[in-house]
């Protein structure tokens, strides 16, 4: 009896180390195969709100480094090195880098959403709803803001304002595009978002010629309720001679000049 439960593990255990054997060579052989690979393409993936802000160029040029992925051995791909470049462009929120079976390199890239775009003296840079600035790549079809931005941005900044007085102004100023982009009128009216040297809020139309003075970016459905009663009660009095300046900083008074 003793013999046969021996002779029984025996076997089991050859069975075990041919079985494991077998498959340590199929490894060998498809690490072998894999080794031969190389990448015949790099695919890209972007998702986001359907802005151009970055596109397929753009990537290509960021992850190449002059080196060129196309052709080169699948497994020396460094994807981990793809990532960490592409989390280096302000525009893109997250990317993941893998590898096919085919040895294609895939990429899916989420970049940021624009909500303004701010003319600095440094340079132009991009606002996300979120307060996250980042350098100008392409244009995106959004509010405008020029004039003495309180933001101080080196040429190729990118992150959260450094003090919490220039990130209160810049929510304030996302809080004002916001609105704008929500109403369908004001985003086809509102032209620029201008600052004057006194920090106040200027609105410029793509109609018309008057300056609209906002203040703060407080109150906005109550100071664009103004800007409406302007246009209907106000601007058809003087025909070909409109105001210079519209001031909606005051309580219950729209002060035209």
């Amino acid at each position: 009896m003793l013999k046969k439960v021996l002779l029984t593990i025996l076997i089991l255990l050859g069975v075990a180390g041919l079985g494991g054997c077998y498959l340590w060579l199929v490894g060998r052989m498809e690490c072998t195969e894999r080794a031969k690979v190389v990448c015949p393409e790099v695919r890209i993936a972007i998702k986001g709100d359907g802005s151009n802000l970055i596109g397929k160029d753009d990537i290509l040029e960021i992850i190449d480094g002059g080196k060129g992925i196309v052709g080169m051995k699948a497994d020396s791909v460094d994807l981990c090195g793809i990532e960490r470049k592409l989390a280096e462009c302000g525009e893109i929120l997250e990317s993941q880098a893998y590898l096919k079976a085919d040895g294609t390199v895939r990429l899916d890239i989420r970049h940021r959403h624009a909500a303004l775009r701010l003319l600095c003296a440094n340079g132009v840079f991009y606002s996300d709803p979120t307060g996250y600035l980042f350098p100008l790549r392409n244009p995106a079809d959004v509010p405008v803001v020029t004039g003495r931005i309180p933001l101080q941005l080196g040429s190729r900044f990118q992150g959260r304002p450094r003090s919490q007085a220039e990130a209160q102004w810049l929510k304030g100023l996302l809080a004002l595009g916001s609105y704008i982009e929500e109403h369908d009128f004001w985003h086809r009216q509102v032209a620029q978002i201008d600052v004057n040297p006194n920090g106040d809020l200027i609105l410029y139309m793509n109609s018309g010629s008057e300056q609209f003075i906002l203040g703060s970016a407080e109150d906005l459905p109550v100071k664009f309720d103004k800007i409406s009663r302007y246009y209907r009660s106000v601007a058809p009095l003087r025909g070909a001679k409109p105001y210079k300046t519209v001031n909606l900083k005051f309580r219950d008074q729209i002060v035209c000049k």
